[in-house]
């Protein structure tokens, strides 16, 4: 049988091919394109951008942060845009995906490398335990021995308050360096430490009862003021 070539024909021919084609295509199922791991690699990344501080040389980042140059920081923004906009694409592919994600692990990698330590020392906890020590000296009563005290009362002799001063003007000329490295402020910590615990074991009771067995000296009541202990 001839072929029908006439318009008519035709058109018949391409209707009919059409209906087909919308039938087939009604039957396919498009395979799912899989973007768990680049949406988890994005996620991660975004938290690590946030957690990164930008530096020119890092003096001014503290020394537990991580820091980078602003062109690092951008550089690994852009494909973390990258990736999202793969994600937001209605067309995306699986191969497109998978690229994309290669290409982030690889940004992400750079980035990583390029992570440096902060340089600026953490002086917080020594200028806490500083203040703790200034109040406990602006505190504490003075004198020679325990009969020049109150019964009960604590006191601690004048060596011992002023090897404690001496720890504290140690400490807070460490605080006033600002080229101080975190290990210097480390050692200072360390020391005041120790200079707190030599204080509170030098504290003694007084002794001294009105009218009682200790007579003390006529200098106890000035000595043994907790205003004396002031100066640092």
């Amino acid at each position: 049988v001839a072929a029908d070539t006439s318009q008519a024909g035709v058109d018949a021919s391409l209707a009919a091919l059409n209906e087909a084609l919308a039938t087939f295509n009604a039957h396919v199922k498009t395979a799912a394109v899989d973007t768990t791991a680049l949406s988890e690699a994005v996620k991660a990344g975004t938290e690590d951008l946030s957690a990164t501080t930008v530096s020119v040389d890092g003096t001014d980042v503290l020394a537990r942060n991580k820091w980078v140059t602003q062109g690092q920081f951008d550089a690994y923004e852009q494909a973390l845009a990258s990736a999202r906009s793969e994600l937001q694409d209605a067309s995306r592919t699986q191969n497109g995906v998978d690229a994309a994600l290669r290409d982030l692990a690889t940004a992400s990698s750079s980035f990583d490398d390029a992570k440096r330590a902060g340089l600026k020392a953490d002086t917080s906890a020594l200028a806490s335990l500083v203040k703790e020590a200034r109040e406990e000296v602006s505190a504490a009563t003075v004198a020679a021995g325990p009969g020049e005290v109150a019964s009960g009362a604590e006191f601690v002799t004048q060596g011992a308050l002023d090897a404690y001063r001496a720890a504290i003007a140690r400490a807070q000329a460490v605080l006033d360096d600002p080229l101080a490295l975190q290990d210097e402020v480390d050692a200072a910590t360390k020391d005041l430490i120790e200079a707190k615990a030599a204080f509170a074991s030098a504290k003694q009771l007084g002794t001294f009862e009105q009218g009682g067995s200790e007579t003390g000296s006529a200098g106890g009541a000035s000595a043994g003021s907790p205003g004396s202990a002031s100066g640092i």
